[in-house]
């Protein structure tokens, strides 16, 4: 629904006014990134391990990771209002952008809290709550990015994002509330127990997770915004359209990651369930995305022109749908070291993506007319070398019965 959604809007905005927004929904994913702490992936991982061992660390698990990701979130609105003026005028070149991206300082807080409760929800396996909880964010954002974009233009289509998440963040606040009644442990004195040394946690699992998506959302974001400068927005619309399919691409294999994590989490000891359940997620991953990346070979000239008649790149397109194959059984890799309590390694895989999308994209930039087309390329071969060295660690390490 959010897909369709954006061709809607892809078809009301102007092609340079659908750039705008797509680079500023790029922003406010780079301040996810910087600010998140991988705060989703921390409550997912230790909840699932302890809500029937041991249920009141699995609660104060909870409490830790909202009160971080309150405080960061406040962090990243007041950061991002107050750089607004320097991003719009210094990196986009586009000074009249400073106030939309203030008002995506607002929406900055909700995105971050939303990935917290999406995590807490599948610590406790609740899958069934977050495809409720997707199915309503999907049909507010048709309805609400498609009607603030018809009759308020750039700025209605940032809200209509932005109500989105208070939705789901209303929804899942009262049904997470509800998970941690029945396991039988206070909120409110677990808070009044904890101590700072409680926070471990925070920088032992989750600060290399974030940092990984700093070096990895920065670099991105960089090179975005290069494309920009160098370009217009015209040409990172072409981007964007060709990225919102690489994610159609990727939305199976995401939803079956979120069920990966807490499963590998709550079954350490079973090396039997950890392998069918890897074997199932790669399986499911390489089908879904491979066939789906034939259709968009077929059919690319099509599907380019949902958008109207000035969207005929089909290059970045191509490039992304490929790419997202690799990235499936990248993030599979990257699911597995994550669950063994070995994030840091993710850091290491993140710095070498983040270096070779950067000179891939600076190298393919001197000789390209499009921009878009380069990083693209600069994309695919960030994530095939990414994915090779992931991939080689843990297949070692899986034969060594390290993993499973």
């Amino acid at each position: 629904m959010v897909f369709v959604a954006t061709i809607i809007v892809a078809r009301i905005l102007s092609k340079e006014v659908y750039g705008q927004l797509g680079i500023i929904r790029s922003t406010i994913q780079l301040f996810v990134g910087l600010t998140a702490f991988g705060i989703g992936a921390t409550a997912t991982k230790h909840i699932a391990q302890y809500r029937i061992s041991n249920p009141h660390m699995a609660v104060r698990i909870y409490c830790i990771a909202n009160i971080f990701v309150f405080l960061m979130g406040l962090i990243a609105c007041i950061i991002l209002i107050s750089a607004a003026g320097i991003i719009a005028n210094h990196k986009l070149n586009a000074p009249e952008l400073a106030v939309d991206i203030r008002i995506a300082g607002i929406i900055l807080f909700f995105t971050l809290i939303n990935g917290a409760q999406t995590g807490t929800l599948s610590g406790f396996e609740d899958f069934k709550r977050i495809a409720t909880t997707n199915l309503i964010m999907g049909c507010s954002e048709i309805i609400l990015l498609c009607i603030g974009a018809k009759f308020f233009g750039l700025v209605g289509a940032i809200l209509g994002f932005g109500f989105t998440y208070f939705i789901a963040w209303c929804y899942n606040t009262f049904y997470i509330r509800k998970h941690i009644c029945s396991l039988g442990v206070s909120v409110i004195e677990t808070i009044k127990t904890l101590r700072f040394s409680d926070f471990k946690v925070i920088y032992s699992f989750s600060l290399p997770i974030a940092i990984s998506s700093w070096i990895t959302m920065g670099a991105y974001w960089w090179v975005k915004t290069w494309v920009v400068q160098h370009a217009g927005f015209e040409n990172m619309a072409n981007y964007d359209v060709a990225e919102q399919w690489k994610s159609q691409l990727l939305f199976i294999p995401g939803i079956v990651a979120n069920v990966l994590l807490p499963i590998l989490s709550s079954s350490m000891n079973n090396k039997q369930e950890r392998k069918i359940a890897i074997k199932i997620n790669l399986m499911i991953n390489l089908f879904v995305t491979g066939i789906l990346f034939f259709g968009i070979c077929i059919f690319g000239h099509k599907i380019l022109s949902l958008y109207g008649g000035g969207y005929t790149n089909l290059t970045p397109l191509y490039i992304l749908a490929f790419a997202a194959i690799i990235d499936s059984v990248s993030n599979l890799c990257g699911t597995i070291v994550i669950s063994s309590g070995q994030a840091y390694r993710v850091f290491t895989y993140n710095v070498i993506w983040a270096v070779v999308i950067i000179s891939a994209y600076l190298y393919f930039a001197k000789s390209a007319q499009q921009p878009e087309n380069s990083l693209a390329f600069a994309y695919l071969i960030a994530s095939i070398v990414q994915t090779m060295f992931m991939g080689t660690f843990v297949i070692r390490n899986l034969k060594r019965g390290n993993y499973v």
